[in-house]
């Protein structure tokens, strides 16, 4: 099993993502997509985000970190088409083509190379419950059942059946959180998690 800090460059975690003038991305979506509107950054996690307002609808339009691996970007799309398929009613994001029929574009940057994908966009929503969090839940797993693409084993932080990798970080936790912490990776790592785990 990979260490915890091979898991962090493994998954693109490590590299420092330079934010990309707008005006560059906005003139891709043109050129690309045959899209306009304003651009509103969104935070996260390794790339960047942003919402489109476009004149009658809002799209998500993301472009990968530097760290961030293609592979991992071919996959993400092939879950998203697969879901679009097997299970149209769940609230996940749809993959939007661009004007050549191709999901995933360059983007003409400094390096390392950049990749443009657009979404479309889900308005944010607190869970009304567990039960029905749940319920969704269930149905993603179970359109996912069939699921194989491209990549599906690649090394992430991601992958539950690398949580024993997270033990050394609870030398950062302390008090009732340490325990609470410890107690959930112990009982995962000893209950949970069997040992053909298909993640």
């Amino acid at each position: 099993m990979p260490g915890f800090r091979e898991l962090v460059t493994l998954s693109g975690l490590d590299a420092v993502t330079k934010h990309l003038d707008e005006a560059l991305v906005l003139a891709a979506l043109r050129d690309v997509y045959g899209l306009s509107g304003r651009l509103e950054r969104v935070a996260s996690e390794k790339d960047e985000t942003f919402v489109l307002h476009a004149v009658d609808t809002r799209h998500l339009v993301k472009v990968s970190g530097e760290g961030e691996a293609r592979e991992d970007l071919i996959l993400q799309t092939q879950v998203l088409r697969h879901l679009a398929r097997t299970a149209p009613d769940l609230p996940v994001p749809v993959v939007r083509s661009g004007v050549d029929g191709a999901d995933m574009h360059e983007i003409a940057a400094p390096a390392p190379k950049r990749l443009l994908r657009v979404l479309s966009y889900l308005p944010g929503e607190p869970p009304s419950g567990n039960a029905s969090f749940g319920g969704v839940h269930a149905q993603l797993t179970h359109a996912l059942a069939g699921f194989r693409g491209e990549h599906q084993d690649r090394t992430l932080i991601w992958d539950l059946r690398h949580v024993g990798a997270l033990f050394p970080l609870l030398d950062t936790v302390k008090g009732a959180d340490f325990v609470l912490a410890h107690d959930v990776l112990q009982e995962f790592a000893l209950r949970v998690r069997p040992d053909d785990l298909d993640t």
